[in-house]
């Protein structure tokens, strides 16, 4: 992926993403120089460190996408509070029910 690189520490993308899997193939010791692809190459092949390194930034991934469903799910308190605090949850006519705004 092209673009600016990602300095700020708790970025996602510098932990799930194709940079984040092939620095994470060379901290765990894997010595063949490879992008992406061809470490998940050498995983599928069995070959442990590319496979470590390709479940380690498997999870990451996967903990950025259960963070993002938490965010955006309705039944997150601090979802309720942001709502609250917008003055979503008074509705067209202060029904109570968010109904001016569905999505939130």
């Amino acid at each position: 992926m092209d673009g600016p690189a990602v300095r700020q520490s708790g970025m996602l993308e510098q932990y799930a993403s194709d940079a984040a899997l092939v620095r994470c193939y060379g901290e765990l010791g894997g010595t063949a120089k490879e992008d992406a692809a061809g470490i998940v190459r050498r995983a599928m092949a069995g070959e442990d460190t590319a496979v470590q390194a390709l479940r380690k930034t498997a999870y990451y991934l996967a903990l950025g996408f259960a963070n993002l469903v938490a965010a955006l799910n309705r039944r997150t308190s601090y979802r309720r509070a942001l709502r609250r605090r917008m003055g979503f949850d008074e509705g067209c006519g202060g029904e109570g029910n968010g109904a001016a705004h569905p999505g939130l």
